[in-house]
Formats: C-alpha cells, structure tokens, sequence
C-alpha cells in the first residue's frame, strides 16, 4: 500500500517513499495509532478516538469515583485520629513529667506526705482525661461510619 498524500505532507513532501511511511506509522503506533492505513477512507480520525478516550476515562472516572470518595473520607479520618493520638501523647507525657518534676523536688516527709495525698486527685483527674479522650474517639469513629454509610448508600442508589 502506498502513502497517502497527508503521510507524504507530514513527512516533508512527496518522493520520500515508502519505507520512511512505514517508519512514521510504526513510531505512530508505539505513540499514536495510524489510522491511515486502518482505515483508508479516512472515517476515523484522532480527534474521534480522543473523543472516545475522553469517553472511556470519563466511564472508568465516573465508576472509581464512590471508591475514591470512600478512600478520601478514610484518609482524612485517619489525619483525624492521628492528630488526636499526638495531642493525647503530648497531655499523658506533660503529666507524667510534671508528676516526675514534684517528686525530684522532694526534700523532707512532710513534702512526700504531701505529694502521696495528692495522688488520688491526680489519679482521678487522669482517668476523666482518658474518659474524655475515649469518648472522642468513639465519636470520631462514629462519625466515620455514619458518613461512610451514606457515601454508599448514595452509590448504591446511583448504581441502581
């Protein structure tokens, strides 16, 4: 089969022959494919096949797309509870330091006695923070899983 003219024009005019077309349709193939000599009456052109792989990204975007919502949400639920898990780091360590600091500072038995009757307040006040701390927890949890049910059953419904 010989060039076509368009081949001849892309190429740098005409008499170049045959082998340099068939050199530019194997380098269009790896990249592009010819479809000059697919299709000879020139029906398909590239800016149909760009239409239909816009189309077909389009289908696969539209069909990944609760997926991808779904993995966004985990994500940012995930920054959320590890951003919490630094900050209730940071509040437990800050205790036990400033705890560690008043016992380095004792010096005689009325301050150790006193440092002991303190411990049950301290004690109490740690287990409301870890209460609260919990309960936060629980809450973002269920607000993860009361979002993810919706993306769901949103995609549910539009699959349907």
């Amino acid at each position: 089969m010989q060039c076509s003219n368009l081949h001849k024009n892309i190429l740098g005019g005409a008499g170049r022959g045959r082998s340099n077309c068939m050199l530019h349709c194997t380098i269009i193939t790896g990249i592009l494919h010819c479809n000059i000599h697919r299709y000879p009456k020139g029906n398909h052109s590239m800016a149909t096949q760009k239409t239909t792989s816009e189309k077909s990204f389009a289908d696969i975007e539209k069909t990944f797309e609760p997926m991808r919502a779904l993995n966004q949400l985990a994500l940012d639920n995930a920054a959320k509870l590890m951003e919490m898990n630094l900050d209730v780091a940071k509040r437990y360590s800050n205790m036990m330091l400033s705890s560690a600091r008043e016992m380095i500072e004792l010096k005689d038995p009325a301050a150790l006695q006193a440092f002991v009757a303190k411990q049950p307040e301290a004690i109490k006040s740690f287990t409301d923070v870890a209460r609260a701390d919990a309960e936060a927890a629980v809450k973002l949890g269920m607000t993860y899983f009361e979002q993810a049910g919706k993306l769901v059953s949103e995609s549910a419904k539009k699959a349907a």
